[in-house]
């Protein structure tokens, strides 16, 4: 009969090309698991080498604490240059920053320009919206007028996302600097508009 002629010629017509999309499949599925390996052991390695940087990151006080009295460096950097110090603001955990602060992490610290923005820890808790951090940073010596890569100031970026406690935080400080080095500014930094 015609009809199973044309049947048993359509399937065996279509068995490649079903052959062709299962075999695609499974190469996609091979490529993703690939590349699912190759970020996990990356992330695994990124995290061996900087611990520090990771927990700060994570806001985990208690391996920040263990990391820092077996004596790994407070200043360790990432990939990127940030300090744990600027990690710690993504969470804006008050433990794992005063941990960091007391172990003598650099409270004015610089990422590098480009992709970082050459941002210091106060900037980073600025944008994080981390106002308690923001106070700890100021208290222990952040400079209220550090200018970011992009001519920004913590007053500003304070300012552009509407963080009024964070604000009147850094205009203190400002206020606090400038009657320290005298109010015509004897210190020959420009004045910062309040």
């Amino acid at each position: 009969h015609y009809p199973l002629r044309r049947q048993r010629q359509m399937c065996i017509r279509d068995r490649p090309v079903n052959m062709m999309r299962i075999v695609n499949g499974l190469i996609v599925l091979l490529l993703l698991f690939c590349l699912h390996v190759a970020v996990h052991t990356s992330d695994e390695a990124d995290r061996a080498r900087w611990p520090l940087i990771y927990a700060a990151g994570e806001g985990d006080a208690e391996t920040v604490r263990k990391l820092l009295a077996a004596g790994h460096p407070v200043d360790e950097r990432s990939k990127d240059g940030e300090s744990a110090l600027h990690v710690a603001g993504i969470r804006g955990d008050i433990a794992t920053v005063r941990l960091l602060l007391d172990g003598g992490a650099d409270v004015n610290a610089r990422t590098p320009p480009g992709i970082t923005l050459s941002m210091t820890p106060l900037h980073w808790a600025i944008y994080h919206g981390h106002t308690p951090m923001v106070e700890m940073l100021l208290t222990a010596g952040a400079d209220p007028s550090a200018i970011d890569e992009h001519g920004k100031t913590p007053l500003k970026m304070c300012d552009e996302a509407g963080q009024i406690d964070a604000a009147a935080l850094v205009r203190e400080a400002i206020r606090r600097r400038q009657s320290k080095s005298g109010a015509d500014g004897e210190d020959g930094k420009r004045k910062e508009e309040l």
